[in-house]
């Protein structure tokens, strides 16, 4: 499946990816992945930047599309380097280790600019396999 087609099966499968804007640029399933988002003027918090809530959000998303299976997120940290200013977020993920029952996986959110990048968060996640949604009726 070409990433297009498999980014908007992911935005439909999960509501909250789609009302986010998420797009997968790379990856998805295979132990790396880029995804983006507009920085939308409702994703700001009073100073102008991203909200800490939506770089996590980013974060954590790109680190269980980073897995080879369906997971959850059990726990994760992350530090804020710099705000967030521009008008789109770039998260990129890799795992750092991939077990039976857990997965630890890092993203980095970049915040981007007249096409000039600048790291501005590093997220380390625990993930677990998760059994595959039940379709809906």
């Amino acid at each position: 499946m070409d990433i297009k087609k498999l980014s908007e099966k992911i935005r439909e499968a999960t509501p909250f990816i789609k009302h986010l804007d998420v797009e997968i640029t790379q990856g998805a399933g295979s132990e790396y992945t880029e995804i983006r988002m507009p920085l939308k003027p409702e994703f700001t918090q009073h100073l102008g930047h991203a909200h800490g809530g939506v770089v996590g959000t980013l974060a954590d998303i790109a680190a269980n599309l980073a897995c080879k299976q369906p997971t959850v997120t059990v726990e994760y940290k992350i530090n804020f380097l710099k705000a967030a200013a521009g008008n789109e977020l770039v998260a990129r993920s890799h795992p750092v280790k991939e077990g039976s029952t857990l997965i630890i996986v890092q993203s980095d959110v970049f915040a981007v600019e007249n096409a000039q990048e600048t790291k501005v968060a590093t997220c380390l996640a625990t993930l677990i396999p998760s059994a595959k949604p039940k379709a809906k009726n």
